[in-house]
């Protein structure tokens, strides 16, 4: 995704393109696993909250991954030839789609998440289907719009990279903010259970665990690649600043970079039961089956009344699971 002038090849250290190619490959395997789970069986996937995020989120991670390995055919060189103007431009217009939406779309599903732990009794009415796909088609056309700035010169518009890279500088501060209010808005709520019913609070240590791990990648992973090529463009924008750029930055930090397209589907495996099923069904060719276990009226008065009385501040939880 980087792109650098001819007149600074040499300063790469190495070129990470053979790490790139081949997270980029197992990026495509497991977002079209995630994509054909889903489509398998779309009445109830896409009936459950979220699940339109994460299609998205899958999707734009694909197109990504489909345009890193477009580009992992040119090296350096061969990018600046004029000969390969258009499928250089193309590739990395492909690329900047995905990279640009999946930034977006994790950001949509971090408000998601806390607005169903911030506000589970209304949190039906405030994130609507409707709403959610309209939400989802601008933050499409956003994308597009910011990765067409590649057509917009005969050289790449470097002031206007500067400034996208701002956004999802801004997007990926603004995930990590939401993901630490959902751990604790869930800490919180299953206190709260924990209270009235102390079983209640059996999952907290997992749930808590899946958010910390989304924590640490997004801030392992996407924001030093981030903020490195900022560094890089105004490098080159900007020669009076005289800024000590080291270049071998960019080549560490890009194969972390694209790790956040092949570790979300690992991570939804982790805490969504349903894909996690659905996986090991499809890798196996089974159908997935669900035990026909008779359901019996509570003995006991006293904690059916309890369980109706936690049941809003627990569902927070279990809507949370279904992202």
């Amino acid at each position: 995704m980087n792109i650098t002038p001819t007149n600074s090849i040499d300063l790469y250290p190495f070129d990470p393109t053979p790490i790139v190619l081949a997270k980029c490959i197992f990026g495509v395997v497991v977002n079209s696993l995630l994509l054909i789970i889903i489509i398998r069986n779309p009445l109830k996937n896409l009936r459950k909250r979220g699940c339109h995020t994460i299609t998205s989120l899958a999707v734009a991670d694909l197109i990504s991954n489909i345009g890193g390995i477009g580009l992992c055919f040119y090296d350096y060189k061969s990018r600046q030839d004029p000969a390969n103007f258009w499928p250089v431009k193309s590739y990395y217009t492909i690329v900047h789609i995905g990279f640009s939406a999946s930034f977006l779309m994790l950001f949509l599903l971090s408000v998601e998440v806390y607005i169903i732990t911030k506000y589970p009794l209304t949190a039906h009415l405030m994130l609507t289907r409707r709403k959610i796909l309209w939400i989802i088609f601008f933050l499409w056309l956003a994308s597009i719009l910011i990765a067409s700035s590649n057509f917009w010169t005969v050289d790449y518009p470097f002031a206007v990279f500067v400034v996208v890279l701002s956004v999802l500088e801004i997007a990926v501060m603004a995930v990590i903010i939401f993901r630490i209010l959902v751990i604790l808005n869930m800490r919180r709520n299953r206190r709260e259970v924990a209270q009235l019913m102390p079983d209640g609070s059996a999952n907290d240590s997992g749930l808590t665990i899946s958010f910390l791990l989304l924590f640490v990648v997004y801030l392992v992973t996407a924001f030093p690649y981030l903020v490195a090529e900022q560094v890089h463009l105004l490098w080159h924008i900007k020669p009076e600043w005289n800024i000590n750029f080291d270049h071998a930055v960019i080549a560490y930090s890009l194969p972390f970079a694209h790790l956040n397209y092949l570790i979300n589907p690992l991570v939804y495996a982790y805490r969504m039961p349903d894909y996690r099923n659905g996986l090991i069904s499809l890798l196996t060719c089974r159908k997935t089956t669900r035990d026909n276990v008779p359901r019996t009226p509570a003995s006991d008065g006293r904690r059916t009344f309890q369980t109706f009385i936690v049941s809003a501040a627990l569902r927070s939880s279990d809507n949370s699971l279904q992202l």
